[in-house]
C-alpha cells in the first residue's frame, strides 16, 4: 500500500507493472483508513478514526466490515459506546439456532460476521458484556461459538450461570469436535 497524490501514484503503478507486479491499482479512499501504517497520518490530519468508524457503523450497522474497522479503533475510553451500539443494532436472537459447521455463509452472512467481530473485540475487556458472549455461544455459526469460547478463555473465569449452562450443552451436543475440545 502506498499513498500520495494522484500523479505520483499513477507513475508508481506504471513502474510496478513494468517490474512485473501482478496487480497494481489505485484505491479511492476518503481518509487514511486502509492500512494501520496510515494511523500516524490520521493523527497528523487530526482525524479521529474511532469517531469516523463509529459514525460509519451507525449509518450501516449490518455491514460486518464496519464492525471490523470499529473493532480496530475501540479502546478502553470508548468500549462502552461500542457495546451500546452493538446492543442497539445487532439482532442476536436471529443468529441463534441449531449449530452449524463451516464458514458464515448464506443470507445471514453479515449478521454472523458482525457478531464475530464484536465477540472478538470483547476479548480485551473482561466481563464487559456477557450477553454478547452468550449470543456468540448460542449462534448457529461455528465461528461465533469458537470466538466466544476464545474470549471466555482470555477472560479467565465466569460466574454467569447462563454461560456455564450453555457451555455444558455445547460440550455434549456441538457438531464441531474442535469446539467441544476447547470447552
Amino acid at each position: 500500500v502506498i499513498a500520495g497524490d494522484k500523479e505520483s501514484i499513477g507513475k508508481s503503478l506504471d513502474i510496478f507493472k513494468e517490474k512485473g507486479a501482478k496487480r497494481a491499482l489505485p484505491l479511492a479512499v476518503s481518509g487514511p483508513f486502509h492500512s494501520s501504517l496510515m494511523k500516524p497520518v490520521a493523527e497528523i490530519l487530526k482525524i479521529n478514526l474511532y469517531d469516523y468508524f463509529y459514525n460509519r457503523t451507525v449509518s450501516n450497522p449490518k455491514k460486518s466490515t464496519n464492525w471490523y474497522m470499529l473493532r480496530k479503533y475501540t479502546d478502553e475510553t470508548n468500549i462502552d459506546k461500542t457495546i451500546y451500539l452493538a446492543n442497539k443494532y445487532i439482532d442476536y436472537k436471529k443468529a441463534e439456532g441449531t449449530p452449524e459447521m463451516g464458514p458464515p455463509l448464506g443470507p445471514d452472512y453479515e449478521l454472523y460476521l458482525s457478531i464475530f467481530e464484536i465477540v472478538q473485540m470483547l476479548a480485551d475487556y473482561p466481563n464487559t458484556e456477557e450477553n454478547i458472549i452468550l449470543a456468540g455461544l448460542k449462534s448457529k455459526n461455528q465461528w461465533n461459538r469458537q470466538a466466544a469460547i476464545i474470549t471466555l478463555k482470555k477472560w479467565g473465569k465466569t460466574e454467569n450461570n447462563e454461560i456455564i449452562e450453555q457451555l455444558n450443552k455445547m460440550k455434549e451436543s456441538d457438531p464441531e469436535s474442535q469446539i467441544k475440545a476447547e470447552i
